[in-house]
């Protein structure tokens, strides 16, 4: 008999070692099948023994050895892979099983078997180095083709993380052409059927391949790409909101360094964070950074203080889009009817119990109020906290509120709403734009999801209200903004109008002009000042009850729940820290290097 040590792969399993039998051997490496909590689950076999060996452990041993289920496959991932785990583990203060979980999909793993393994070493371009192209779209994909290109005239291949769907599916149509037969889309929308041939064929070709896919493309276990290109990297899609919180961004930096490989990251506008590595030498220019985009677009900043949801400009604005039979975009930070509520009586603004953010309206077939932080639900019937009153007033423009001023003005217009009320799947966010994308004289009203997902440019854009989204206490919401306003700017072809109660907000102005330099500049100072990232690594940790004493030597900061720690970045991960971190209870929570503080 043998005994197996695997890592689980699988979130909530706290340890990061568990122990089975089996009859046979089992090689590091290999994909088994095993039972765990009354059910099966894959596993990474890290260790096996003969149980005489190990006879004295397993009668000091409180529980008893299961057997596995199955044996899936010999070697599935490859050894880079399985090392840039283990340190994408360690940077997010997850188990290694979690982060195998993250990095993965079940579509493939319930077929590990039906895979050729990985084999040989992999192919070196040479050492291992970052570097960074911020320009616009149609530049970087020209780009992206001739790195293909070196990639196969070298006998190698080119791996492209996308952080969506849609933007999978639209790189590929860009980069394909000419070598359709060696590019490849990995993504989840596919179906399993799909999936499963494009992974067959992509380890099966001999020749060289280029593989565009969303993060679970990271373990496609070929040896042979010399280059890992992060597209979009200013995307937060590629930070996951559920635990163990890992940014893909990262672990593909870490498969690049453990394969030996170039990592590309590239954007219209990169991440305040990348652009001080550039500074500190451990990114390089590809070529030379764009930091103005001007642009030949009629522009307003309109001040909505004294004005209802539609200004007399936006209405003007919608009637020549459907008298000219053009397509409007309309944005709107905050799903929902409005994005605040306060007391008339008091002034307090009606919150969350649980986690402190202002709680939303949202329609339904009774309105209710939802955080949209941590789901918390409300009847809209509820009373203010402070003052026991029932005057509450919604404050603040939410897609559904904009879309029910437009349809009372305009019935005869299309309006096509996105957003997570209107769009749980992939496929429904895809029909929704490819809807606007066909319709002449319709509008659309969405939010970032809509925004993340358009790819072809409108006649014009909007942004009903952004005030929200200003009021934020979030050191990224400056980055955040700019990024929305130079994303709406770039895709409008004609007009560009901004609803705000904050005009001289001074991104705003940055962003109609385009002006990256003077937004980075300006948002680095902010950050020096407070210690902020880049000039940090930050740890948030939710606790369910009392402040834990036990991070004191770390000089916590505590705001309600959560407690902040701020690391210089090249103390971490740090052993010490990490031990205690993973350590903790199942109901405390740990994100590194949070969108958000709160």
């Amino acid at each position: 008999m043998k005994i197996i040590t695997v890592i689980p792969i699988a979130r909530g399993i706290l340890k990061d070692e568990l122990f089975y039998f089996s009859k046979e051997t089992a090689p590091a490496g290999a994909l088994i099948e095993v039972p765990l909590r009354g059910r099966n689950i894959p596993a990474l076999v890290i260790a096996c023994q003969d149980a005489a060996d190990a006879k004295a452990d397993l009668k000091r041993s409180s529980f008893t050895l299961k057997k596995i289920v199955r044996f899936q496959a010999k070697e599935f991932f490859s050894t880079a892979f399985i090392k840039a785990a283990k340190e994408t583990a360690d940077y997010f203060a997850a188990t290694t099983g979690a982060a195998l979980y993250a990095l993965t999909t079940k579509k493939i793993l319930e077929k590990a078997g039906e895979f050729r393994n990985p084999t040989g070493a992999p192919k070196q371009s040479g050492t291992f180095e970052r570097l960074i192209i911020q320009d616009e779209s149609e530049n970087r994909f020209t780009f992206y083709k001739n790195l293909i290109r070196e990639s196969f005239a070298k006998k190698q291949s080119a791996l492209i993380i996308v952080p969506t769907v849609r933007a999978a599916e639209k790189l590929s149509d860009k980069l394909k052409i000419g070598i359709e037969q060696y590019t490849f889309v990995c993504h989840s929308d596919l179906t399993p059927k799909n999936l499963l041939a494009a992974w067959k064929n992509i380890l099966a070709e001999n020749h060289p391949v280029a593989v565009i896919g969303t993060s679970f493309a990271l373990s496609i276990p070929r040896l042979d790409f010399d280059k890992i290109i992060v597209e979009k990297e200013n995307s937060p899609a590629y930070k996951t909101i559920a635990r163990p919180f890992i940014d893909f961004r990262i672990a593909a930096e870490l498969l690049a360094k453990n394969l030996g490989t170039r990592f590309f990251a590239g954007d219209s506008k990169l991440r305040t964070e990348t652009l001080y590595r550039l500074e500190q030498g451990e990114f390089f220019e590809t070529l030379p950074l764009k930091w103005h985009w001007p642009k030949n677009l009629e522009q307003k900043i309109i001040d909505m203080k004294k004005k209802p949801v539609l200004s007399d400009e936006l209405i003007q604005l919608i009637k020549n889009n459907l008298e000219k039979n053009e397509r409007l975009f309309i944005f709107a930070a905050r799903r929902g009817l409005a994005t605040s509520t306060v007391c008339s009586d008091c002034g307090a603004t009606l919150t969350c119990q649980k986690c402190g953010l202002p709680l939303v309206l949202h329609r339904g077939k009774e309105n209710y109020f939802l955080c949209h932080h941590c789901g918390q639900k409300k009847t809209a019937e509820i009373r203010c906290y402070i003052c026991n009153s029932w005057k509450l007033k919604p404050l603040g423009v939410g897609t559904g509120k904009v879309a029910e001023e437009i349809a009372k003005r305009f019935p005869e217009i299309k309006i096509i709403r996105l957003d997570s009320d209107t769009s749980k799947t992939a496929r429904e966010v895809m029909r929704r734009v490819a809807d606007f994308e066909k319709n002449p004289g319709s509008i659309l009203v969405g939010t970032e999801l809509a925004l993340q997902n358009i790819n072809l440019p409108f006649d014009s854009a909007a942004v009903a209200s952004l005030d929200s989204l200003m009021a934020m206490p979030n050191f990224r919401i400056n980055e955040k903004i700019f990024s929305i306003l130079l994303r709406l700017r770039f895709l409008a072809r004609k007009n560009f109008l901004i609803q705000t109660r904050n005009p001289s907000w001074g991104a705003l102005n940055q962003a109609l002009a385009g002006d990256l330099a003077g937004f980075y500049q300006e948002e680095l100072a902010e950050r020096k000042k407070f210690s902020y990232p880049p000039f940090s690594i930050a740890i948030k940790i939710t606790f369910p009850k009392n402040p834990p004493e036990i991070f004191s030597k770390w000089r916590p900061q505590i705001f309600g729940k959560n407690i902040l720690l701020k690391l210089p970045p090249e103390n971490w991960p740090n052993d010490e820290l990490l031990a205690t971190l993973r350590a903790l209870p199942p109901d405390y929570t740990i994100n590194i290097d949070p969108e958000s503080f709160i």
